[in-house]
């Protein structure tokens, strides 16, 4: 394989990707790509991570579970909040 995939040329060929099924696609064929050639993708990104991320796009909605924790996290954190500037 020639040359080295750096992190700004795999964030744009994912820009490209209009659909959640190309992006994990496009994530599971990286993933092969660093367990063949290591040092071929430039990236800091382990398996695992890998992983997660084409869970998350193979999911209906991605992301999704995500973002409910943390607006809930969100809204505990206000209410202690707005409990501590009561007393």
């Amino acid at each position: 394989m020639d040359g080295v995939m750096t992190k700004e040329f795999v964030f744009e060929e994912f820009k490209k990707l209009e659909t959640n099924q190309q992006k994990a696609k496009y994530l599971r064929e990286l993933k092969e790509t660093k367990q063949k050639y290591p040092r071929s993708v430039s990236i800091k990104i382990s398996l695992k991570q890998f992983d997660n991320l084409i869970r998350e796009y193979e999911s209906l909605v991605p992301f999704g579970a995500m973002k409910r924790e943390i607006a809930e996290r969100e809204k505990t954190e206000a209410h202690i909040e707005m409990l501590k500037r009561k007393d």
